[in-house]
């Protein structure tokens, strides 16, 4: 092998978890300090290292390793392998002796002391090197070499950090509008845009009254989807960016779509679901995923064509996280820069848009339930999902206080210390009035889209008429839903299962009644409205598995026996 030239049958090519083409270069390994790829390849300012046989055999581990481990992993090996080498060659050290990787240990524990790196990331150092001595033939001693390091427990984890409700207000509006606008210039004339460079054919992006040219609009309206899609179904990147379209969507009102992805940590396939969860789902999200449907579709209409797809000058490639960094870093920061309301600069991201989900539905449900939201374990969602957004944390703590504080000083009651406070509400009920369900979950299976409207009106009169002062109760009229405006039908076995279960105890409740016109008068309108307006429009195999469930389970626990219904005229 000639020192001093690049070698190209030492180069691995991987695909990240987000899709991203890259090539783990074993040529830099040859070279004192690790250099880039294109010195080696110019024969500038490089340093013959005398250490092939470590290159080979390194590069022969990692693709031994492939076989069981994923890409990513595999380049996480290579970069924390290249560190270590990079801090041997500054040292002078030789990388392959017990006495180098036990002082490496210790350099990365003293920087753990001082702040400088995280136990996880001093954990994740010490784990590879691990793997790739236990691995590397040269030394058959070598796997034993860190049986004496520094153990740390991994106890200073910084999840990510929701977004705050007043975040959400600036930064939703303007990933709403961006995707809005440009899809719909985008299916005026698919050609123009598909075929744009860096410098031409730029959208018009009208924002807070001023017009901006929007350069690689696909690109930009695609990314716009990526983060509304992570803040609508609380996925993470690598499973919305390896999304495939879905072939089938169901009609517009009440949409429903299902798409499988791969977990590969947790090794099974999950559904991630627009319309399944009950958390702020107002039809903009279905609109949205509409319309994604129709740009998706005219951008590759091949079958199991991924969901979501860059495109520029004709080429089409798989979305990746340089695109969403060079929105943020670039688009962004120089156009659109946004700040919270510490005036740190606020950067979209799927993680944090995936926290925030998280706390949404802590807010209104449980940790169980909030596992299975997110497909995580109740432990993971305790550890990283749990603290909520610091400001607002801060805010509530200081309301709480305050209030107490004034409750002594006064004597009186918490409503009368907030009264003299000024503080109308507590942060905490004020966060779940914003962010509780835009939809109500009905007792029958359906949902009502405005619960809280003019029907609301009456219940609320009539609780106010017996001294329950300030109430405001939902619509509770359960058989007037079937024909109003506001139903929603969402298609889900569960769902469709209570549906079932309600319409078949209003058959039963036959027997209640003084005969069969009695129970016309009663029900007919409704039974009518479920068979020839609801369950036509849901899909086939959703009834067959509610028919299922209904047989082998029985009805709904709220629909057990016909005196569950609304009392008889």
């Amino acid at each position: 092998m000639s020192p001093n030239k690049w070698q190209e049958g030492m180069c691995l090519k991987l695909r990240s978890g987000a899709n991203t083409t890259h090539y783990l270069d074993f040529n830099r390994i040859r070279f004192s300090g690790i250099p880039p790829t294109r010195r080696i390849k110019e024969s500038k300012g490089i340093e013959f290292a005398h250490r092939d046989d470590l290159a080979n055999e390194f590069q022969k581990v990692l693709t031994m390793l492939r076989l069981e481990k994923s890409d990513a992993t595999i380049s996480n090996y290579y970069y924390k392998f290249t560190c270590y080498l990079k801090w041997c060659d500054s040292l002078n050290m030789p990388p392959i002796e017990q006495n180098t990787i036990q002082k490496f240990c210790m350099h990365c524990y003293e920087r753990y002391r001082l702040g400088e790196l995280k136990s996880g990331a001093y954990i994740t150092f010490t784990s590879t090197l691990k793997v790739i001595f236990s691995n590397l033939e040269i030394n058959n001693a070598s796997e034993k070499w860190l049986n004496n390091i520094v153990i740390l427990p991994k106890n200073d984890i910084q999840p990510y950090e929701p977004y705050s409700s007043s975040d959400l207000k600036k930064m939703l509006p303007f990933l709403r509008s961006l995707f809005k606008q440009t899809a719909k210039q985008f299916l005026a004339s698919p050609e123009k845009y598909m075929a744009a460079s860096k410098s031409s054919s730029p959208m018009l992006f009208e924002w807070k009254g001023n017009t901006h040219k929007v350069f690689l609009p696909v690109n930009k309206m695609m990314i716009a989807a990526t983060f509304l899609l992570s803040y609508y179904t609380y996925s993470n990147t690598t499973q919305i960016l390896k999304l495939r379209r879905p072939k089938s969507a169901g009609y517009k009102n009440g949409n429903w779509y299902v798409m499988s992805a791969f977990k590969r940590r947790a090794f099974k396939v999950i559904n991630i679901e627009i319309g399944e969860h009950h958390i702020d789902i107002p039809k903009y999200c279905i609109d949205f995923f509409n319309t994604l449907l129709d740009v998706s579709k005219v951008i590759d209409n091949s079958d199991d064509a991924p969901l979501i797809q860059a495109c520029w000058e004709n080429k089409k490639a798989p979305l990746n996280n340089a695109f969403l960094r060079d929105f943020n870093g670039i688009f962004i920061k120089n156009s659109f820069p946004m700040y919270d309301s510490t005036g740190k600069e606020l950067r979209f991201s799927v993680s944090r848009f995936r926290a925030t989900g998280s706390f949404i539905s802590q807010l209104n449900s449980n940790e169980i339930e909030t596992a299975l939201l997110l497909n995580n374990t109740p432990k993971t969602i305790k550890s990283h999902y749990s603290e909520g957004n610091k400001l607002e944390n801060n805010i509530m703590m200081q309301q709480a206080a305050l209030i107490r504080a004034e409750q002594a000083k006064s004597l009186t009651t918490i409503d009368k210390a907030k009264e003299n406070l000024g503080i109308r509400v507590l942060k905490y009920e004020e966060l779940q009035e914003q962010l509780s369900p835009q939809i109500k979950q009905s007792a029958h299976g359906s949902y009502c889209a405005n619960p809280f409207g003019e029907q609301s009106k009456k219940f609320s009169k009539k609780a106010s008429s017996y001294g329950l002062k300030e109430s405001k109760l939902a619509c509770a009229n359960l058989l007037s839903c079937f024909g109003c405006e506001h139903q929603v039908i969402v298609q889900s076995v569960e769902d469709i299962w209570c549906l079932l279960s309600f319409k078949e105890c209003i058959e039963e409740s036959l027997y209640f009644h003084l005969n069969a016109k009695h129970f016309t008068q009663n029900f007919s309108k409704v039974l009518n409205y479920i068979d020839q307006n609801i369950l036509p429009k849901i899909a086939k195999k959703i009834i067959a598995d509610a028919e299922v469930k209904l047989t082998e389970e029985g009805r709904h626990p709220l629909w057990l026996t016909p005196d569950s219904i609304p009392t008889v005229k």
